[in-house]
């Protein structure tokens, strides 16, 4: 008897054989996507270290091999956009940017992953200050952690309280700090809305449960001293922040080194300042008083 079924067990041989190795494609090109991708190294920049030895992605795309030389120092902040404390850190970015860069110094962003546009854009961060290492390395175990370089990118300092980066910089000479506080009190007056130019101003810092500050207070208060002076208050909690500085409260203590409440930073017309802490009622009355 003649089989007639030959050509169809060929047909069925071939679309099995197709079958298989889509099959086999498909599970090769599975494989390929799943391969994790390489660790990023670690470099653990110390004292001394140039920071170096990686190439940076800046904003355009573009690879390059050392941040730019654009001052004798420079401020180095390196962060990621998956640490909930960096993406903290990044609000008082621009400020900190803003009171301490200067022909002597600059700031910089390396980013730990890719440059998070939507973020710096959000925060007023100019786009050609910052770099990405796009997961291929590590500056440090810790993320935030901010350097000191200077013009050969030689680390001088590093840290992950940006308080200890702000002292460093005041300890050895690398920021002016009387012209940073002139700075800063332009900066606050020009925050606030209640100031008449014609007056003299008077920022206060103050905080809630203060006898000290209630003291003062009443002495202004009964004395009739805003109708000579604007006064500034700026409280140590946010929940009283009325100048929309909330963020950069911890920058402005630690360039008028708040360390008592109440200080008072007495302004003139001219930029002149005096600043007044740890003082009786009645020496505050005289600095009111005082022209």
């Amino acid at each position: 008897m003649k089989n007639n079924n030959k050509p169809l067990i060929i047909s069925l041989i071939i679309i099995i054989s197709i079958l298989f190795s889509a099959c086999e494609n498909k599970i090769s090109n599975t494989d390929k996507q799943n391969v994790p991708n390489e660790k990023p190294i670690l470099l653990d920049f110390v004292y001394g270290d140039e920071l170096s030895g990686f190439y940076l992605t800046d904003y355009k795309g573009t690879e390059i091999k050392h941040l730019p030389k654009t001052s004798e120092y420079k401020v180095v902040f390196y962060l990621s956009q998956n640490c909930g404390t960096c993406i903290k850190l990044l609000r008082k970015f621009k400020f900190f940017s803003d009171m301490f860069s200067s022909d002597k110094l600059s700031c910089s962003i390396i980013w730990f992953d890719a440059i998070p546009n939507e973020l710096i854009k959000k925060h007023k961060i100019p786009p050609e200050i910052n770099y990405s290492l796009m997961e291929k390395h590590k500056l440090s175990f810790v993320s935030p952690t901010m350097y000191i370089v200077d013009k050969d990118n030689k680390v001088l300092f590093y840290e992950s309280d940006l308080n200890n980066i702000i002292e460093k910089l005041k300890v050895d000479n690398i920021v002016n700090f009387k012209e940073l506080i002139v700075k800063a009190n332009t900066y606050i007056i020009n925050k606030s809305n209640l100031v008449n130019k014609e007056k003299e101003t008077v920022i206060m810092f103050s905080m809630d449960g203060c006898k000290d500050c209630a003291a003062a207070e009443k002495l202004i208060k009964s004395n009739n001293i805003e109708e000579k002076y604007n006064i500034i208050r700026i409280y140590r909690k946010e929940i009283n922040d009325k100048l929309g500085i909330a963020n950069e409260v911890s920058i402005l203590k630690k360039i008028y080194s708040i360390d008592w409440y109440p200080t008072f930073i007495k302004v003139k017309n001219n930029g002149e300042y005096t600043i007044t802490r740890e003082v009786s009622e009645e020496e505050i009355l005289n600095m009111f008083i005082d022209n």
